[in-house]
């Protein structure tokens, strides 16, 4: 125990029964002590100061016990007429330096230092680097590092979402809350307010650092309206512009062949097909129709109700061709559309001929030609070009063409090869000749 290592009266009373002040509990009462300490000294000196002590001992010199003053002993064996002669200085009084602390266990001690009469604070404790005396702990007297010592945030690693503070480097902690300053990244900014994304890195703790107004607290002019997707945008607002405003169909003037719908003034990206109604006047009429004027202001969007046919769609039935110079003329009748053919003419005399559904016509010349010429049709042209010299059995299966000329005109007569048994050869039947027959 410190109180029996800082004992002085082990050695100043050492022939009077070995009693020792300091080795008494440290626990026991002051008064107690000085008590015991003034019978020993009065019974020393009676017991050696009596006889033997010599005239100029300390025998006879009271110490001044009041201000921590004992004998020296033995006091037969001291000369002198002083304290510092004859007496040795306690503790009783010794006032403790800084990194001390007075301990009244030591008040009895002879001595007159730090070591002897005090105890060692954590005060002036050499702490390891990164670590510093605990707040509060200056008074302690317990010397070990742990108990002196706390670590500072010099030590401490900063999280992702806070930033190294040099200010709090001297502070003892060991979290980020403590030792960190946060980024805008961890602010709550309130309805209506965002962590900038340019700020996001940035050290900061209020609105004004870290936030920016959003777009759900700009107001917009009439006809402009915040869109859903954007109501939680950073807002940038330069004079009467901004990036949080876009037009709706409220302001949108409709252009020609379209009327207002005043039920789409609340959308975006404003156009005539997305804010107004298409009237005809602005329907694009496909090929083959053509824009019906008396019906421009109707609502409608089709063709059929918008535009007029025209020949260029119309189909021909049988009997009726396709005539290309109709095909911008308003209608879809084969009359005004089409040209009629021969496939639908009476012949007064003679037969159609064989192209007749191809040929627009409608008179017998046009369409019409000698009924003997179906039956040359069925036979094979004289490869001589005449009928002489073929064959009896082969004669009836020819027919020859001869051409007539009356003028400038040139005029071909089909005609029938026919045996002439009579005369034995093959001729010409003038009976069964023709002129006007179709390509053979």
């Amino acid at each position: 125990m410190k109180c029996l290592a800082k004992a002085a009266f082990g050695r100043s009373f050492g022939g009077l029964g070995g009693l020792c002040l300091a080795c008494l509990p440290c626990c026991s009462a002051l008064s107690y002590a000085m008590n015991t300490f003034n019978t020993l000294s009065a019974s020393y000196k009676l017991s050696h100061c009596d006889s033997a002590a010599p005239k100029n001992s300390c025998c006879n010199f009271q110490c001044d016990s009041v201000n921590g003053w004992i004998p020296r002993h033995p006091q037969s064996e001291f000369t002198g007429t002083t304290s510092a002669e004859c007496c040795e200085k306690t503790c009783g009084h010794f006032v403790c330096p800084a990194g001390y602390k007075a301990n009244a266990a030591y008040r009895s001690n002879v001595g007159w230092s730090a070591e002897v009469c005090c105890d060692k604070t954590c005060e002036n404790f050499e702490c390891k680097d990164g670590y510093r005396i605990v707040e509060g702990a200056a008074s302690k007297v317990n010397l070990t590092h742990d108990e002196c010592c706390a670590q500072t945030c010099e030590l401490h690693k900063c999280g992702v979402l806070w930033s190294t503070s040099d200010y709090r480097a001297s502070w003892v902690g060991d979290s980020d809350a403590v030792c960190c300053e946060p980024r805008c990244a961890l602010m709550a900014c309130g309805e209506g307010w965002v962590v900038d994304d340019l700020k996001v890195d940035q050290v900061g703790v209020t609105r004004e650092e870290c936030c920016s107004k959003t777009c759900s607290q700009v107001q917009c002019l009439v006809g402009w309206k915040v869109p859903e997707s954007k109501l939680n945008s950073v807002a940038h607002e330069d004079g009467k512009s901004n990036n949080c405003c876009q037009p709706t169909c409220e302001n949108h003037v409709c252009g020609h062949g379209y009327v207002k719908d005043s039920t789409k003034n609340g959308l975006f990206m404003p156009s005539n097909d997305r804010c107004c109604q298409k009237t005809c006047g602005a329907f694009m009429c496909p090929d083959g129709w053509v824009q019906d004027d008396a019906k421009s202001k109707l609502l409608a969007t089709t063709a059929k109700e918008c535009c007029k046919k025209t020949c260029k769609v119309h189909e021909c039935s049988a009997g009726w061709l396709q005539n290309s110079a109709n095909d911008d003329v308003v209608g879809s009748s084969n009359e005004i559309c089409c040209d009629k053919t021969c496939a639908v003419h009476e012949c007064k005399e003679g037969s159609l001929r064989p192209s007749a559904a191809n040929n627009t016509g409608v008179s017998d010349q046009q369409c019409c030609e000698p009924k003997i010429c179906a039956l040359l049709r069925t036979l094979e042209e004289s490869p001589t070009g005449h009928c002489n010299g073929i064959a009896e059995k082969e004669c009836d299966g020819y027919y020859t063409i001869l051409n007539q000329t009356t003028g400038k005109a040139h005029t071909e007569v089909f005609t029938k090869c026919s045996f002439d048994s009579q005369f034995g050869l093959c001729r010409m039947k003038d009976s069964l000749s023709a002129t006007g027959c179709s390509p053979m």
